[in-house]
């Protein structure tokens, strides 16, 4: 008995059937875990990049607060100059 040629109307014998019917439920789990473990990786580098937003919130906050206290000093600083500058004038005259 020659095999029989397989042609897209064929209707396939019910051993190959169910080979593929196995054989897609043997695809499925692992189709399904890789879509889990890429949304997993999304969520992720999610937090990450929301640790990172709020790390450089909290260093920028750090140097507008170290920037104010320069500001401060650099101005006491050039209050004591000129303090010193007047009295120097005025033992000069």
């Amino acid at each position: 008995m020659p095999a029989q040629a397989r042609t897209p109307y064929a209707k396939p014998s019910a051993t190959a059937a169910a080979t593929e019917t196995a054989s897609r439920w043997r695809v499925w789990p692992a189709a399904l875990s890789l879509a889990l473990s890429l949304c997993a990786c999304g969520m992720e580098t999610a937090a990450t990049a929301a640790a990172a937003a709020k790390l450089q919130a909290q260093q920028a906050q750090a140097a507008q607060q170290q920037l104010e206290a320069v500001k401060q000093q650099l101005e006491q600083a050039n209050a004591q100059l000129e303090a010193r500058k007047q009295s120097m004038d005025a033992a000069s005259q």
